[in-house]
């Protein structure tokens, strides 16, 4: 039985123009780290919703052996952590109030003796313990995101699903976000998929990357595998090399613009 995620077959719809295509997803282990890559309006979000079950997508999803499409919508949250690109927040809640809530929502959370400890240590974790008593209605686009994200994390999904949780950061705390997430996936065996823009920290933080164009797959695996001048000419229409630095990490240097035609 698999203990990580697949998918068979997932397609979805809208007033009847096919926005998804059969997406067929190879197995994701628990404890690694996968990127969603591809240009704007390649169909990331929406693979994510749908993972996440907010979008009503056809095919197979599993987890660990469990199809998720035939849970309720209650038990598939209790699996799966979702965090949108952009969150409402209340102006009523601060920051370390909102993470209490939603640790106490998950499973074994109510009633927690240690839910403060637990929920400060994960604002220290992230670099936000000074933030814990503002309001939510009063930080910064980054420091939304990183409460945002303390607030998924500390549910302890066993998937993890973070779309863009990077994008309002600057250079600094993008990388410690990715080390920190990175981190706490292989310590705690949790899946993570997670949108990027950035392909230099996709290739420098994820175990596999999802190249993604016109909502279908067209490539996945290894990050050296699917990150090369040929399927970034594909996808993004640019020329680029895809070279290892003296470290060994995997950098994209863009050349110019390709004239190659989706495929």
């Amino acid at each position: 039985m698999s203990s990580g995620l697949t998918t068979q077959g997932l397609r979805l719809s809208r007033k009847r123009v096919e926005i998804l295509h059969g997406i067929d997803l190879p197995e994701l282990p628990p404890g690694s780290l996968t990127a969603l890559i591809g240009p704007n309006g390649a169909g990331k979000t929406t693979l994510l919703q749908s993972l996440a079950g907010l979008l009503p997508a056809t095919g197979r999803v599993s987890l660990a052996g469990t199809d998720l499409t035939a849970l309720s919508r209650r038990d598939r949250a209790l699996r799966v952590g979702y965090m949108p690109q952009s969150t409402a927040q209340s102006a009523e809640l601060s920051v370390l109030d909102a993470v209490l809530t939603a640790l106490r929502a998950a499973p074994g959370g109510a009633g927690h003796d240690d839910a403060r400890k637990e929920a400060v240590a994960m604002l220290a974790r992230l670099g936000i313990a000074d933030l814990a008593l503002k309001l939510l209605s009063r930080l910064s686009g980054g420091q939304r995101q990183l409460a945002g994200l303390a607030q998924t994390l500390i549910r302890r999904p066993a998937l993890l699903l973070l779309d863009e949780p990077t994008s309002a950061l600057d250079p600094r705390r993008q990388f410690e976000v990715m080390e920190i997430l990175h981190d706490l996936l292989t310590t705690s065996q949790t899946l993570g998929i997670v949108v990027l823009h950035d392909l230099e920290l996709a290739l420098r933080w994820a175990d596999r990357i999802v190249l993604m164009q016109d909502g279908r797959v067209i490539a996945a695996g290894p990050p050296e595998e699917v990150v090369t001048p040929e399927t970034l000419a594909r996808a993004y229409q640019v020329k680029a090399r895809v070279e290892r630095c003296s470290r060994g990490f995997l950098h994209v240097h863009a050349d110019g613009v390709s004239h190659a035609h989706a495929l």
